[in-house]
């Protein structure tokens, strides 16, 4: 009996609370969010593949400014976390799935691994960039950034791990093969180099949008990225210098 009674109070709330939603129309966040996706699955993507410490927070904050909607790469930053795990553990088709989501993308993961290859066969009329600098530069560069959080080298990624880096420190760890940054200069600079000259091949021997930048250059306009992926040249758009820190 009492089954009974809880049964039919139920039914009448979910009537009540049916005709209350038809009434108002309210839109529900499902159906926004749906509207966001199909708005930016009209764009043409654009995708940042510098490796971190070339410049990738200022391209993220150009795009932003433009108009994307940016997949950022900051180390602290639940969308990096989870995204270098899914790297980490090669599951490569939930990365291509959170694409979806956004319009553009920079640094980790996008930058410093192979992911370009699947990209372009999902978006083949995708903006690749891939951003450069000298490689004692961006070497000293990446150092300072760890550094920031432990200047002992041995140790330095476990302690940005300990502030929550947690996919950072695993895909930096995996795609450097190392353990600590003690001793591993000549190893990432020369992962650096391969990776540019990687990237520079691949799309040398394909037709999809590619473009080679150096923002750190002295003199470098925000009209050069702009005008590569069509949108109107705004002089009032200055080219960013963003997370530049101590570093």
């Amino acid at each position: 009996m009492f089954n009974k009674i809880i049964r039919k109070i139920y039914k009448k709330l979910s009537q009540k609370n049916n005709k209350i939603l038809k009434v108002k129309n309210i839109p529900s966040q499902a159906n926004k969010n749906l509207t966001d996706i199909k708005r930016i699955e009209k764009k043409k993507k654009v995708f940042v593949i510098g490796m971190s410490k070339t410049g990738t927070t200022s391209m993220e904050t150009l795009l932003d400014n433009v108009g994307y909607r940016v997949c950022r790469g900051h180390w602290n930053n639940k969308d990096t976390n989870y995204l270098c795990a899914c790297y980490n553990y090669n599951d490569i088709n939930e990365i291509l799935n959170i694409t979806k989501y956004y319009d553009a993308f920079a640094d980790v993961p996008w930058g410093g691994t192979l992911l370009y290859e699947e990209l372009v066969k999902l978006y083949p009329e995708a903006y690749f960039i891939l951003t450069t600098r000298s490689t004692d530069n961006w070497y000293e560069s990446l150092v300072k950034m760890y550094e920031q959080f432990d200047d002992n080298l041995e140790t330095t990624m476990d302690t940005m791990r300990s502030f929550g880096a947690y996919g950072n420190y695993l895909f930096f760890r995996k795609m450097f093969a190392i353990d600590n940054l003690a001793n591993s200069e000549t190893k990432m600079k020369q992962y650096y180099n391969k990776y540019n000259q990687g990237v520079r091949k691949f799309f040398k021997n394909n037709e999809f949008n590619f473009m080679e930048i150096d923002i750190t250059k002295k003199g470098f306009e925000p009209s050069v990225i702009l005008e590569y992926i069509n949108k109107p040249l705004n002089s009032n758009i200055n080219m960013p210098h963003a997370n530049k820190g101590n570093y």
